[in-house]
């Protein structure tokens, strides 16, 4: 009829016994095969359910040793499948959704959840009323996975409207740039620009100073400030004017604490600005597209 290999683990306990008794020395483990033949029907059943790998004891000498061994190994499992099953069964059906969810993205909406679940020993009423149970929550996952599939797909959507979006404005900002250089840039600016250069610092703080005579570009990102907790009328209402030209920029009145330092300034002239520079109330604005904040003293 064949044979059955069947592997059996032996711990160190088991091996020392073992040892003293025979005078030999048992590996961790040892492979065994089963003459089929040699089994009843209902043995064989037994044999052939069993996995290829036993914890054991000691080392099966007869077939009634080893349909012990095999029915003990059986019953664990039989046993903890019940555990498992019952775990299963006392989920909130939301839960259990969530794991009918997982189970979809690797097996049909038909699949056996016996399977699927790892519960193939449990005992059969309990295997009924997973099945039963298992139902429910498959048609919520499912449910679930359509609602998910249309959020998914609905971001997908936003993200690519957002896309556009910033496409566009850096479309809008690239036209205005090129026509603001154009009509406003410094001969030099102007010169760059039309041989492909980007000048961007350059162009930033031409840009400022002419929106914002007594403004600073701060390219180095060296300006520090702390919240203004109650600014003065003249802040105020230089941000409220400036809000009024400028609604798509963003103005907060701030108290400086290190100066800017602008496009082409060294650092040692900038070490000796920072140490004369006394804190004070000032203007930060941030303009879309600027690589620097811009920082008006008031």
């Amino acid at each position: 009829m064949g044979k059955k290999t069947i592997n059996l683990r032996f711990d160190e306990k088991t091996r020392k016994q073992h040892a003293i008794q025979t005078g030999e020395i048992l590996p961790d483990t040892k492979s065994f095969e089963l003459e089929l033949k040699d089994f009843s029907p209902e043995e064989r059943a037994l044999i052939l359910e069993v996995d290829r790998w036993l914890e054991a004891d000691r080392v099966p000498q007869t077939n009634e040793d080893w349909m012990a061994l095999i029915r003990a190994h059986l019953e664990a499992k039989r046993q903890a499948a019940n555990q498992e099953a019952q775990e299963y069964l006392e989920m909130d059906l939301e839960a259990l959704a969530r794991e009918a969810l997982r189970a979809l993205k690797s097996y049909g909406p038909q699949a056996d959840p016996v399977e699927i679940l790892e519960v193939r020993l449990a005992d059969e009423k309990l295997l009924n009323a997973l099945q039963e149970r298992w139902t429910q929550a498959m048609q919520q996952a499912q449910e679930l996975q359509a609602r998910e599939e249309a959020e998914r797909k609905a971001r997908a959507e936003q993200e690519k409207a957002e896309q556009e979006r910033k496409e566009a404005l850096r479309q809008a900002w690239e036209k205005m740039r090129e026509e603001w250089i154009l009509a406003h840039g410094s001969e030099r600016l102007v010169k760059a620009f039309k041989m492909g250069y980007s000048c961007t610092g350059l162009f930033e703080k031409e840009f400022a100073a002419f929106h914002f005579p007594n403004a600073e570009c701060d390219w180095h990102d060296e300006a520090a400030w702390n919240v203004r907790g109650c600014p003065s009328m003249k802040a105020l209402q230089r941000v409220e004017e400036y809000q009024k030209r400028f609604p798509d920029w963003e103005f907060e009145i701030v108290w400086l604490t290190s100066p800017p330092r602008p496009f082409g300034m060294d650092g040692e002239d900038y070490a000796i600005r920072e140490h004369r520079f006394e804190p004070c109330e000032a203007i930060a604005i941030k303009i879309p597209g600027f690589n620097s904040d811009v920082v008006e003293k008031v």
